[in-house]
This record gives C-alpha cells, sequence and structure tokens, in this order.
C-alpha cells in the first residue's frame, strides 16, 4: 500500500480537504507539479473517525488501483495515439496527427466519466489518525 501523511485543511459534509505534505525529495523533481506528492489538495472521504481541521492522517492507496490508473493515463493513451498515426498514414500527415489527437480527446472524455463513475474505486482511504 502507498502511504502519506497529509493534513486536513477543512472538513465538510463527510467530505475531508486535506493537503498533502511536500516532501525533501521532491523539491528536486521536475514533474511536482503533475503529482500529488508536491503539497496539493485533494478530496477524499472522511471515513469513521473523529476528524477536525488541523489533524494529521495516514492515508492509502493500494499498489493495484495506482498501476491501473497510471496505465490508463499514461500507456493506453500514447498507444492508441502511435496506433491512429500508424494505421491511418496518408500523404497529408497532418490528416493522421489530427486523427490522433482526436482519437486521444475521445479517450480521455471516457475516461475522466469512468473515474466519475468508479471514483471510490481509485481514491485514497484514511488508515489511521496520527
Amino acid at each position: 500500500m502507498i502511504k502519506e501523511i497529509v493534513r486536513v485543511k477543512r472538513v465538510r459534509d463527510g467530505k475531508l480537504d486535506v493537503e498533502i505534505k511536500r516532501k525533501e525529495i521532491c523539491s528536486g523533481c521536475r514533474a511536482r507539479e503533475f503529482c500529488y506528492g508536491a503539497g496539493s489538495e485533494i478530496v477524499m472521504e472522511k471515513g469513521n473517525l473523529n476528524i477536525s481541521v488541523g489533524d494529521e492522517l495516514e492515508i492509502g492507496l493500494k499498489e493495484s488501483r495506482s498501476l491501473i490508473t497510471s496505465f490508463a493515463a499514461f500507456f493506453l493513451p500514447a498507444l492508441l495515439f502511435t496506433l491512429t498515426v500508424f494505421f491511418l498514414r496518408t500523404e497529408e500527415e497532418i490528416i493522421s496527427f489530427a486523427a490522433g489527437v482526436i482519437i486521444l480527446f475521445l479517450y480521455y472524455l471516457a475516461f475522466k466519466f469512468i473515474l466519475k463513475r468508479g471514483h471510490h474505486q481509485f481514491k485514497a482511504e484514511v488508515l489511521r489518525k496520527i
């Protein structure tokens, strides 16, 4: 299980707004703006614990969920784009490229819809109050 320490910023309607603490290793990472390890805030379910603003929590996400999400968010779109451009080779390369971009757009719309419908499957859960 991937674990992180977070601080509760706001509690509302069974949900928590939490800030993931920035780690020292994150300061040198070029991808820090795109990941949750960069001091970003997320919204998650409160669970059964008595939690208030300022509390520190340990949250966790199963590795299998993280791998599936990474595969769907990065590998599949790259594969779809590459295959689209490859199979739609024409004299006008811009047409193949445009088709690849359209396929990516449609893929990410579907991906967003799937995440909204099954959002509980990809969310971190509160493990304990620190």
